[in-house]
């Protein structure tokens, strides 16, 4: 007969787990760390929200600068010229000791037909581009329309001066503002816009005149062909000419401020046309 068996049982234990809380100095480096969580979120958000915002402004500007200078441009593009008249000047205040060729003379005639092709431009032809006389942040497009008398020759300083002042000042004239951002820069007689046009003939006034005026027998064609002609683009009797024109734009946000950001924009037209020898 085989001896009983005996199976002993066995409880489980049951595990203890302790549970202590948190200290103080876990609690706080938890916070210390959300707190600079936070921040870099927060700046990162703020950096965000100030590169948008100036990358917009930025794009408006351009815009603005973009339309005034295409603006110009299709007018001086349109611009009739003849030997009396090159098409496109600059005109340049007087400051102290300093000049400033902010004005731009166009000669764009309605229709493109001028009265007198091989003359002088009437009034009522031109456009004249500069800032306001009384806004210099603002830039002016002008025109005196229905003005059939002709306009001074070009060494006519006075007459010009008079000229200019009927169509900045006068009241019969026709004034589109093109944008009010130009930037203003202080001078000795007050404030101006930051606008710049400089114009440049080849062969130059000088030169042709100095061809025209020697005597007869030294106007050989050698001569005629030394006098510079753009791309050497003449023949024995006739020369095509050059106007350039170079347009420099100062744009900003805030015209008073001298902190502000500053857009430069420059851009150029060129004018032919043909004269006689």
């Amino acid at each position: 007969m085989l001896p009983e068996l005996r199976t002993t049982r066995h409880r489980p234990r049951t595990a203890r787990i302790s549970s202590r809380g948190v200290t103080l100095i876990e609690l706080l480096a938890a916070s210390v760390i959300t707190v600079m969580i936070a921040a870099g979120v927060a700046m990162l958000a703020a950096t965000v929200r100030n590169a948008h915002e100036f990358s917009q402004t930025s794009s408006e500007i351009v815009q603005h600068g973009r339309v005034c200078l295409e603006r110009i441009e299709r007018a001086m593009r349109r611009a009739h010229a003849s030997e009396a008249f090159p098409g496109i000047i600059s005109i340049a205040a007087v400051d102290g000791a300093y000049l400033f060729p902010d004005t731009a003379v166009v000669w764009d005639p309605p229709g493109g037909t001028p009265a007198d092709a091989a003359g002088l431009p009437r009034v009522g032809e031109l456009t004249v581009f500069c800032p306001s006389p009384s806004a210099p942040n603002q830039l002016l497009e002008i025109t005196l329309p229905g003005d059939n008398s002709t306009v001074p020759s070009l060494d006519d300083e006075q007459g010009w001066v008079a000229l200019l002042a009927s169509f900045k000042n006068g009241p019969s004239a026709t004034r589109h503002e093109l944008t009010s951002l130009l930037r203003v820069s202080s001078s000795s007689s007050g404030s101006r816009g930051n606008l710049r046009f400089e114009t440049r003939l080849r062969p130059s006034t000088e030169a042709l005149q100095g061809y025209r005026n020697s005597d007869v027998a030294s106007q050989t064609y050698l001569n005629w062909r030394q006098l510079g002609w753009p791309q050497d683009l003449y023949s024995r009797k006739t020369g095509l000419r050059q106007v350039w024109c170079r347009i420099e734009l100062q744009l900003t946000e805030d015209a008073t401020s001298a902190d502000a950001a500053l857009f430069p924009l420059l851009d150029s037209v060129a004018l032919y046309y043909v004269i006689s020898r």
